[in-house]
């Protein structure tokens, strides 16, 4: 018996060990942020490696080049989720073999140790998305081959039924990421996050000039609104709003509208970005990413 306990005891350990060891997370759970990090502490702040890893960024290969044009969120090992927007370039919806999405990275232009590169296999715009103002603004991108989880690429949480229907948003934070944020409309280079404040709907559309022809009163959005100088920019469309309850992170919108800085007229304490309503869309991004 003492011999079998100390086999026991020696097979343990070195189990323990080997996982410590990979990097690739085995057991994977949506919404959880395995890499440590300090609180996000002001608006427009450097994201780290690995505080965000459910986001990621889309390339466009337009002509000899390859542009960047919006965030997203991993849902799974194949699919992301961002606005349907993004897919499009002068109106034409843009072919999967196109898309480059950039996973794991916080840095635009610069691969790190601890990014991946995806390739699109198949894009899917909401069918209802109306370009002219706006409404069903999601899209899913099914990628070629599975992205693998390690410490600084996870998945994130959908908005799950019971979520929306007993636990409303309006009055909460949520926080934004995104390469937005250029006066020059141009992307950073550095991931940025930003605290912004949930409202009601009803208030954005009100107030923000520049936010009423992009909502009509069929949409399914979500507004929220950042301190002075703090939105979502350019640059950050598709990318999340995201959510932490209990210690996991959901996704509950998708940036679909926000400010244009050059040609923008309203005060800043009136100005506000728009989401899609992920939760409003739950059956139709189930059925995509529950594909191969």
């Amino acid at each position: 018996m003492p011999h079998l306990l100390a086999s026991l005891l020696l097979l343990s350990c070195l189990l323990h060990v080997s996982s410590k060891s990979l990097d690739t997370s085995e057991d994977v759970m949506c919404g959880r942020r395995l890499v440590k990090t300090a609180p996000l502490i002001r608006n427009g702040h450097n994201a780290i490696a690995g505080q965000w890893p459910w986001h990621v960024a889309i390339m466009l290969k337009i002509g000899s080049t390859t542009e960047y044009s919006c965030g997203g969120s991993i849902l799974n090992e194949n699919t992301i989720l961002t606005a349907a927007h993004c897919l499009f370039y002068n109106k034409k919806q843009i072919s999967a073999n196109r898309i480059i999405v950039s996973i794991g990275q916080t840095l635009l232009f610069e691969a790190g140790t601890v990014s991946q590169t995806g390739v699109a296999k198949e894009v899917i715009a909401h069918p209802e998305f109306r370009f002219s103002d706006m409404v069903n603004d999601i899209a899913v991108i099914k990628l070629a081959s599975s992205i693998r989880m390690t410490d600084y690429v996870q998945p994130i949480c959908l908005w799950n039924a019971t979520n929306h229907d007993e636990m409303p948003i309006v009055g909460k934070k949520g926080t934004i990421v995104g390469f937005g944020g250029s006066d020059s409309d141009e992307p950073v280079d550095h991931l940025q996050q930003a605290f912004v404040d949930i409202v009601e709907p009803e208030e954005c559309i009100k107030r923000d000039a520049e936010v009423q022809p992009f909502v009509p009163v069929e949409s399914a959005i979500i507004c929220a609104r950042g301190k002075p100088g703090v939105s979502a920019r350019k640059g950050d469309s598709g990318g999340g709003l995201y959510i932490e309850e209990e210690g996991r992170w959901y996704l509950r919108g998708t940036t679909s509208h926000n400010r244009n800085d050059q040609n923008s007229t309203q005060p800043e304490e009136l100005k506000f970005t728009t989401f899609t309503d992920v939760a409003k869309y739950l059956k139709w991004i189930k059925h995509y990413a529950n594909q191969s």
